[in-house]
C-alpha cells in the first residue's frame, strides 16, 4: 500500500495536488481495510453452518434406521438454509458499498415500496396468526407518492429485514394477539423533507442493555427468539443500517409506546415544488393518527389485488 506524501517541505503551489493524492490514498486504505474485515468476518461466520452441513450429511450417510436418516436430512436442510441465508446477507452487505450502488439510484416511491414489501410477508404473518397492518399518516388514501432517490432492491431489503425481525421475535404468548404495523409518513429533519417508515410490533422489545449494539455486524443478543426461532447470524439490522447510510438516511430503535419494538427508517425525499412545512406535517399526522391502521394487510391485500386501491 503506497504511503501518503509527506507535505512538510512541499511548496504551497503543489499542496492541492499532494492533498488530493493523500485523500485518495486514505479512501483506498479505508476500502481495503473494510474489505479485509469483511472477508475475515464472512469466513468466520460461514464456518459454523458449513460445519453443520458436513456433520448432518455424515450422520445421514451412516444412519441405518430410516427415521434417523430422515431426521439427519431435515437437519441437513435446515443447516443448508442457514448457510444460504447467511450468504445472501453477506452479499447484501457487499452491495451496500457506495462505489457499487451510487450510480444505480432511481426514483423510488417509498410508500408503494413499503406497502408492496409488506404484502410479501402476509402468508407468514397469517401462518403465525399475526395481524399485519398498514397505515399512511400523511395521506390515508395513499394516493400521493413519496419519491426518494435510491436503489429499490436495497430499500426493499431494508423493509423486508425489519419485517422478518418483527415476525421472528413476537413470542408465543402473543400469537393470536400478535400485531405488526407498517406506518408511512413524511417528516422534516433539519429542514430536509424525509419519508419515514416505521415497523412496530407488540412483542417483548429489546432490552436496554442491548440497544446500543443492535446495528453492529454479527450482534445476536440472546441468539434465539422467544418462540424458538434461530436468531440468525446477526446481520439483518447491520444491513439495514449500512443501506440507510448509503442513501443518506437513518435508522434507529425505540421502545414502542404499548411495549414491543419500534424501528424508524428515514430517507430524504426528492424536492417537491411546494413542500409542506413542519407544522403542516405534524398537524396532518396528529389528525390522521386517529384513523388507526386504516388499511389492514390480512384483509386488505385481496381487495387491493382486485382493484389496485386501498380499502
Amino acid at each position: 500500500m503506497p504511503q501518503p506524501v509527506d507535505e512538510t517541505y512541499v511548496p504551497v503551489e503543489i499542496r492541492p495536488l499532494t492533498g488530493a493524492v493523500n485523500a485518495l490514498l486514505g479512501r483506498l486504505k479505508t476500502a481495503l481495510d473494510g474489505q479485509r474485515k469483511f472477508i475475515a468476518d464472512a469466513a468466520h461466520q460461514l464456518r459454523t453452518p458449513l460445519t453443520a452441513v458436513k456433520l448432518h450429511a455424515e450422520q445421514a450417510a451412516v444412519a441405518r434406521d430410516p427415521q434417523q436418516t430422515l431426521a439427519a436430512v431435515r437437519e441437513l436442510r435446515a443447516a443448508a438454509d442457514r448457510a444460504v441465508r447467511l450468504s445472501n446477507q453477506l452479499l447484501s452487505l457487499a452491495r451496500a458499498e457506495p462505489a457499487e450502488q451510487a450510480a444505480r439510484f432511481v426514483n423510488v416511491d417509498m410508500a408503494a415500496l413499503a406497502f408492496d414489501t409488506g404484502a410479501e410477508w402476509v402468508p407468514r404473518a397469517l401462518a403465525s396468526h399475526i395481524d399485519l397492518g398498514f397505515q399512511r399518516l400523511d395521506d390515508p388514501a395513499n394516493d400521493q407518492p413519496l419519491i426518494a432517490r435510491g436503489n429499490p432492491v436495497l430499500l426493499h431489503e431494508v423493509i423486508a429485514n425489519l419485517l422478518d425481525n418483527a415476525l421472528k421475535y413476537v413470542p408465543p404468548s402473543h400469537f393470536d394477539g400478535g400485531r405488526i404495523t407498517v406506518t408511512v409518513s413524511q417528516t422534516m429533519v433539519d429542514d430536509v423533507r424525509m419519508a419515514e417508515i416505521v415497523v412496530e410490533d407488540n412483542g417483548a422489545g429489546v432490552p436496554h442493555t442491548q440497544q446500543a449494539d443492535l446495528f453492529k455486524r454479527f450482534f445476536r443478543g440472546d441468539g434465539q427468539s422467544d418462540n424458538g426461532v434461530d436468531g440468525g447470524a446477526g446481520l439483518g439490522l447491520a444491513i439495514v443500517h449500512d443501506i440507510m447510510a448509503l442513501h443518506h438516511g437513518s435508522v434507529h430503535y425505540e421502545d414502542a409506546p404499548e411495549g414491543g419494538a419500534r424501528f424508524i427508517v428515514r430517507i430524504p425525499l426528492v424536492k417537491a415544488a411546494v413542500p409542506k412545512d413542519a407544522n403542516d406535517l405534524k398537524q396532518g399526522h396528529e389528525k390522521n393518527r386517529r384513523t388507526r391502521r386504516r388499511s389492514i394487510y390480512n384483509a386488505g391485500f385481496a381487495r387491493r389485488a382486485a382493484r389496485a386501491s386501498f380499502a
